[in-house]
């Protein structure tokens, strides 16, 4: 029987598109359904191509679909738009009371976000709910140990699953004063703070950022950008160009633009023209990444036609494409406790993802029990996993 409502991540409706596990089932479960996708604009060029082969397969078997986004450049919603207007007619919704308003004032500060670690303190110390955002997991648990004499949560994905859950049953329910965390934070927590000290961030991500400010829209908020951080550029790298002239580097564009308004209260409309200013003459329909997971569809669709393989992982087809691989592995820490766990699932809740370089270098099995995988880290459920003292100057 399938249920009424299901909730999932997008990689579930992805995998309807290869032929292997659980295929027929979910493919049946999404013909002829309401799919919502939210925050479509978030994924990278090659999970989009994948989102546009499942929009296209899907809504001709009879699905509905309802795409939403708060940044949604005008390609992309060209690219949906015509990709339904295949199947049925297409309607677009814009809230033009939501998009005049504005909740928050922006300033940009032409320096690191460390030098200024005082003025955090001194808007903790006044009442006031901060929430810090920083681009590497590393920046992130330098500034928590930095300010530790105002209680800092420190929030990102190096932690075991179960630490992760108590962090984010604190950061709902304990409402604290002051959260530190990556980009971990942009999606999926409704939480509401006074004031973001943020590092530069491609606009839709800052846009993002800012949402968890005066979020119920019940006073005057306040963005505060810095220039990005070191290790920023190898995660947001303007990888639609091939040549990073200064001029063209994604960060340095959104920090310029920004910039412009200094102590502006930008309304969500200002927000989206940001959005289109950086993002000015870039399609990502034309980016070798999303070229590559069409093509790949197609040839798996081409080669196993009428065919299944039910022994084949869905997690066997990759729906996102990591620039750099990660490994989910159990922190050597946890090596007594796990082996006494009885139920091989629960071992999950040890479970956070590494470098596989790292895991390499790094990595510890039991000689009874070789199928988990044990790894060398300084871990503490304050701080996260780090890198152990030969790899510190190496960062997540």
């Amino acid at each position: 029987m399938i249920p009424a409502v299901t909730v999932g991540t997008v990689d579930q409706l992805l995998t309807t598109l290869f032929h292997s596990g659980r295929r027929p089932l979910k493919t049946i479960a999404a013909q002829d359904s309401a799919i919502v996708l939210d925050e479509v604009h978030s994924y990278d060029p090659y999970t989009t191509g994948l989102i546009c082969k499942a929009i296209e397969q899907l809504a001709a078997i009879g699905a509905r679909f309802m795409i939403m986004s708060a940044t949604f450049p005008s390609s992309l919603v060209e690219m949906f738009q015509s990709l339904l207007e295949k199947s049925a007619p297409v309607e677009i919704v814009r809230d033009q009371e939501l998009l005049q308003a504005a909740r928050s004032r922006y300033q940009t500060v032409d320096d690191d976000l460390l030098n200024h670690l005082q003025k955090i303190r001194n808007q903790t110390n006044k009442g006031k709910r901060v929430l810090v955002v920083v681009n590497t997991v590393a920046r992130c648990q330098e500034i928590t140990q930095q300010l530790e004499d105002v209680d800092p949560v420190c929030y990102h994905s190096k932690f075991i699953l179960k630490d992760r859950q108590k962090k984010e049953k604190k950061i709902l329910e304990e409402n604290p004063s002051l959260v530190i965390a990556t980009q971990v934070v942009e999606v999926a927590l409704d939480i509401d703070f006074d004031i973001l000290f943020t590092e530069c961030a491609p606009p839709d991500a800052v846009a993002q950022r800012a949402g968890r400010i005066n979020r119920k829209r019940e006073r005057n908020g306040q963005v505060i950008i810095f220039q990005p951080g070191p290790g920023s550029d190898r995660i947001y790298f303007d990888d639609t160009r091939t040549e990073q002239k200064p001029e063209e580097r994604l960060l340095e564009r959104s920090f310029d633009i920004f910039s412009k308004y200094q102590d502006h209260d930008i309304t969500e409309q200002q927000l989206l023209n940001i959005v289109e200013k950086v993002y000015e003459n870039q399609h990502i329909d034309v980016h070798q990444d999303f070229k590559d997971s069409i093509r790949l569809v197609d040839y798996d669709q081409r080669r196993f036609r009428g065919m299944l393989d039910p022994l084949k992982d869905d997690e066997q087809h990759p729906t996102r494409l990591e620039k750099y691989i990660q490994v989910s592995v159990i922190p050597r820490d946890f090596c007594d406790e796990v082996l006494e766990v009885e139920n091989p699932r629960d071992r999950r809740l040890y479970e956070l993802k590494m470098p596989a370089w790292y895991v390499k270098e790094n990595e510890f099995r039991d000689p009874e029990n070789e199928d988990i995988v044990f790894c060398e880290m300084e871990y503490d459920d304050h701080l996260g996993g780090q890198f152990i003292e030969k790899d510190a100057l190496r960062m997540f």
